[in-house]
């Protein structure tokens, strides 16, 4: 074979070696840039479902704890009604005549001048008798079917004492929710 076709083979083997090399460098470039795209594709899908992960945690922390506080709520409010079923029980054995007196007392000192003592129809002639001992001549007793014990004395202004169980017990109820939340740690 003669020098020129040799040159021209050997240009050739040359720039085949060159063309190999190029490709391999373009693979190798084509293969990183891949791999970086892989990464960030799989860092981005991580975070992704991190934060899903993180979402779906917040919302059954959540609902657990909205869980709980009805639990706690229940369980306040069975103290409370168990609290009172035992006050209501205490009620019926009390001695009438000593508590619509204490109460009649304690309503006096809030009236500036009584004129009218509303009280259950059973209890009608046990506050005239305590009226008259307490020396009230000029008030009315008026028979309410509306209450179930004690009194409310009504002053010359209007102005009503309202001393009757049911309210004393609803009072002393918004008191003792209050104490049982701090006991249970709720507020």
């Amino acid at each position: 074979m003669s020098k020129a076709f040799e040159k021209i083979i050997e240009d050739a083997k040359k720039r085949a070696s060159e063309i190999i090399a190029e490709a391999h460098s373009k693979a190798a470039q084509i293969t990183s840039n891949a791999e970086k795209e892989w990464l960030e594709k799989l860092e981005s899908k991580r975070r992704e479902l991190l934060e899903k992960a993180r979402r779906e945690s917040e919302i059954i922390l959540s609902e657990a704890r909205r869980r709980a506080k009805l639990v706690v709520a229940s369980a306040r409010s069975r103290v409370i009604e168990e609290a009172f079923k035992e006050a209501e029980k205490s009620l019926a054995g009390i001695d009438r005549w000593k508590s619509i007196e204490a109460l009649l007392k304690e309503a006096l000192s809030y009236a500036t001048k009584p004129v009218r003592i509303y009280v259950s129809p059973r209890d009608g002639w046990l506050v005239e008798e305590i009226a008259r001992a307490l020396g009230l001549s000029n008030v009315v007793v008026v028979e309410s079917d509306d209450i179930d014990g004690g009194i409310i004395v009504e002053d010359e202004n209007g102005v009503r004492i309202d001393s009757t169980y049911r309210t004393r017990m609803k009072r002393s109820m918004e008191v003792l929710v209050r104490e049982v939340a701090k006991i249970l740690q709720i507020e």
